[in-house]
């Protein structure tokens, strides 16, 4: 990828006018973000920021443009932050909601990240405007900014009895849970970002209830169950069978807990229950049944952090 990408930058540098060139350096970053050095990317940024009109047209065929910034900015100083903002808030008003759109998506999770509340309920009324009304990113953001989510930290989480991956075995149930801590993950094996986050679950997992593991993911893979897990970890299959998720279970990642089946034929009337519209999704619930965490802070490296804060929390030795 690296050898294609510095082959396609080329290309475009040597583009015979400035509008081909312009052109082909955007589709460069839409096809190569994340496949390059910080250095690099902080570089093409400049760029962007410096050479294109937040309102041309022509960026509603790029769908990645707006991930160049997500890579520079955690780490950029404030001049270049200040710059990146106001191109971004000028996008806002882009001919494409879509365009528009992700310039405040950015905006809205730089002001969240930063505990801006004002700044981000400002930012989502925007989100609310009728011009975005329908389309996928508006519903995405609702999801993660409408005051009146289902998920999010505080509210309870709704009931919930979901049919067990193996035949014959009980229900799922919130009711069996209550009075103990629960991570629920509702994905698939056909689902990417899924799979990938195979590693830092199963790290997770072990981490949390004391388990040895071997060197590398093949020790990790073939983790064992918890008799009495101090967390416990739910999965909420949308594959097309039981069949699907256990042949995956014994050829890759043990994945020893709680599984849970609502199939693709379930999986519309759970998302619209829970509130959600892809996968994975993860909700961190405390023994009363209310949400602890939902999102970005269980995913990846993030996970592990985060389930021991909770943990600790949650201790009696953690009161005052």
């Amino acid at each position: 990828m690296a050898a294609l990408s510095a082959e396609a930058l080329a290309e475009a540098d040597a583009a015979g006018s400035d509008d081909e060139r312009t052109l082909l350096r955007l589709a460069h970053l839409d096809l190569f973000v994340g496949h390059d050095h910080h250095a690099d990317a902080r570089e093409r940024a400049d760029w962007l920021l410096a050479r294109v009109d937040p309102l041309d047209p022509r960026l509603g065929v790029f769908w990645n443009i707006h991930n160049i910034l997500v890579r520079v900015l955690d780490t950029a100083d404030e001049t270049f932050a200040a710059r990146a903002e106001a191109w971004l808030a000028r996008s806002e008003t882009h001919p494409d909601p879509e365009v528009a759109l992700g310039g405040l998506a950015l905006l809205l999770y730089r002001g969240r990240d930063r505990g801006l509340d004002a700044r981000v309920a400002e930012l989502y009324a925007r989100v609310r405007e009728p011009r975005f009304a329908g389309t996928y990113t508006a519903k995405y953001l609702a999801e993660q900014f409408d005051p009146d989510r289902t998920l999010q930290r505080g509210k309870p989480f709704p009931d919930f009895e979901f049919p067990a991956l193996a035949a014959g075995a009980p229900p799922v149930t919130q009711t069996d849970r209550r009075g103990r801590m629960y991570f629920v993950e509702f994905w698939a094996t056909w689902c990417g970002p899924c799979v990938a986050d195979m590693h830092d679950l199963h790290a997770a997992y072990a981490a949390i209830h004391g388990l040895e593991a071997g060197s590398g993911d093949d020790g990790l893979r073939k983790l064992g169950p918890v008799p009495r897990p101090r967390l416990e970890f739910v999965f909420v299959s949308t594959d097309q069978s039981p069949g699907d998720v256990q042949a995956f279970r014994d050829k890759h990642w043990s994945m020893p807990w709680t599984h849970a089946f609502v199939g693709r034929d379930g999986e519309l009337a759970t998302m619209a229950r829970f509130g959600f519209s892809g996968i994975p999704t993860g909700v961190l619930v405390d023994g009363t049944g209310t949400i602890v965490e939902v999102g970005a802070a269980l995913r990846g490296e993030q996970l592990l952090p985060t389930l021991e804060r909770a943990l600790a929390a949650a201790s009696p030795a953690a009161g005052p």
